[in-house]
């Protein structure tokens, strides 16, 4: 093997290192895979539509469930805070973490640190980006 192709050859494991390990939540399943499955496991009803046209992601018994990557926990808050208004029921987040990403792990504990600092009524779960694959 000549020099250049050991150089490619390095260049080429080293991106794929970085997708398999660093990228996950590019290369996770869409959010809806979470969803569904969230859901289905907890007999809720998936996108249930609301008066004002916005869709509750799951709806159960007890919740009106936000599913979110971690990256989206910002908005998560807002949509499971108006869900819950317009449902009586309990808001919920799912957030899909990628316990391997120091990153999505500190979107995670802004969330459950915000919702602890004002005392939000909500409840946050964490399920890992490999979820839909188990």
């Amino acid at each position: 093997m000549n020099a250049e192709a050991v150089k490619n050859a390095v260049l080429y494991l080293a991106l794929a290192a970085l997708l398999l390990v660093g990228w996950s939540n590019v290369l996770a399943a869409p959010e809806s895979d979470y969803r569904d499955k969230w859901c289905e496991a907890r007999n809720g009803q998936v996108e249930v539509r609301l008066a004002d046209g916005t869709r509750v992601d799951c709806v159960t018994k007890f919740y009106a469930v936000e599913v979110d990557f971690s990256r989206k926990w910002a908005e998560a808050v807002g949509q499971a805070l108006w869900y819950a208004a317009n449902t009586g029921r309990v808001a919920k987040i799912v957030l899909i973490v990628d316990f391997t990403s120091n990153t999505s792990v500190a979107q995670y504990e802004r969330v459950r640190k915000l919702i602890w600092h004002y005392e939000l009524p909500i409840d946050l779960e964490a399920v890992d980006v490999t979820f839909v694959n188990q």
